[in-house]
């Protein structure tokens, strides 16, 4: 099992303890409060791997990262250029925008120094941005990502960008999963014209059952998934928290 380090959640409201009701902020203060731990130090390895929990694991992700550049995923989103006549104004408040990298806090691979240095400011601008009601708005569901990527960028972080590390499959899925190291199932799969779909929002408060098989036109990375899946689903046999499918 992989050692675990419990860390207590934002509280409810707009102080600088509270979620100002975007649980994703948790991310970085949950990082905030590992940090202060004992067990962090006491971590003898020099680089952290940050994932999340709707990451697979497709294979052993190779460490490139540096004391000085960290490697991360390219967001398409997370640029300006995603939507420029609404982002780049907000985001050149804080940095210049072509200057940031496309990238979130996960996935990462990072010298534990420099994420430790990085967590103060990602963790404040996190408040900066969602008190700011133009930022707030502008930056929405990744407004925490866009902390973090700011953040780094204002203090000469530069990271490698790898659009291998991992692969985000929606819809039909995708045909090709041999060069990524990560499957990350963000958006619904859908397979048109057959009887199947899933979609992770589903179960926000209870464990999936089985996946059922997928029709016969059914992509690989789709058949990746349910196998992964079912196969993790299946080891924990009774201990899996529903009843089984």
């Amino acid at each position: 099992e992989i050692p675990t380090v419990l860390t207590k959640q934002l509280g409810a409201g707009r102080c600088d303890e509270c979620s100002h009701g975007f649980v994703v902020m948790n991310r970085p203060w949950s990082l905030r409060q590992y940090f202060a731990s004992k067990e962090a130090a006491s971590l003898a390895e020099d680089y952290l791997f940050v994932i999340e929990t709707d990451h697979l694991l497709l294979r052993p992700p190779r460490n490139r990262a540096t004391e000085a550049s960290p490697v991360a995923f390219g967001f398409y989103y997370m640029t300006y250029k995603y939507d420029a006549r609404k982002l780049g104004p907000v985001i050149r408040r804080w940095h210049d925008p072509d200057d940031v990298d496309p990238v979130g806090p996960s996935p990462l691979i990072v010298h534990k120094a420099q994420l430790r240095g990085l967590i103060e400011p990602w963790w404040r601008l996190c408040l900066e941005l969602k008190r700011d009601r133009e930022a707030d708005q502008a930056l929405g569901w990744v407004l925490e990502m866009w902390a973090y990527t700011l953040a780094a960028a204002r203090t000469g972080v530069r990271h490698q960008v790898h659009k291998t590390f991992q692969a985000e499959p929606g819809g039909a899925g995708i045909y090709n999963l041999d060069d990524h190291d990560i499957y990350h199932y963000t958006f619904d799969l859908d397979q048109r014209g057959q009887d199947f779909s899933w979609s992770k929002r589903h179960f926000m408060s209870r464990y999936p059952p089985r996946l059922p098989e997928p029709p016969r036109s059914a992509k690989p990375s789709t058949l990746t998934f349910i196998k992964m899946m079912n196969g993790a689903i299946d080891a924990f046999g009774d201990r899996w928290g529903v009843a089984r499918g």
